[in-house]
């Protein structure tokens, strides 16, 4: 029984060491650390179901004063595209801009 308890320890142990190994290296570089979304609601389009509030993990979306989903924390976007998939009205939109020091291009400069 000793060496069962031992054995198990010893994986317990080797399992944890790979687990940290694992984390350490999955890191991005510093300079790529955060990759930002331009979140885009057409509020014409939209017809108050409030999915995209509820799917949303990082909470960028609020509902505003006449029930309509508005993206208030776009910063908070991880692109994950629940929002963009659930959406019956197809009136979200999400695009990468790149990574957190990059700039958004303006159209037509």
């Amino acid at each position: 029984m000793e060496l069962q308890l031992n054995g198990a320890s010893l994986r317990q142990d080797l399992y944890k060491e790979k687990l940290i190994q694992f984390k350490m290296e999955e890191q991005p570089p510093l300079n790529q650390q955060k990759k930002t979304y331009k979140v885009t609601v057409r509020s014409e389009w939209c017809k108050k179901c409030g999915i995209c509030i509820a799917f949303c993990p990082k909470a960028v979306f609020k509902a505003d004063t006449f029930g309509l989903s508005q993206a208030q924390d776009p910063n908070q976007c991880i692109g994950c595209m629940l929002c963009v998939i659930r959406c019956p009205d197809f009136c979200i939109k999400v695009e990468p801009l790149g990574s957190g020091a990059e700039q958004p291009k303006e159209a037509g400069s």
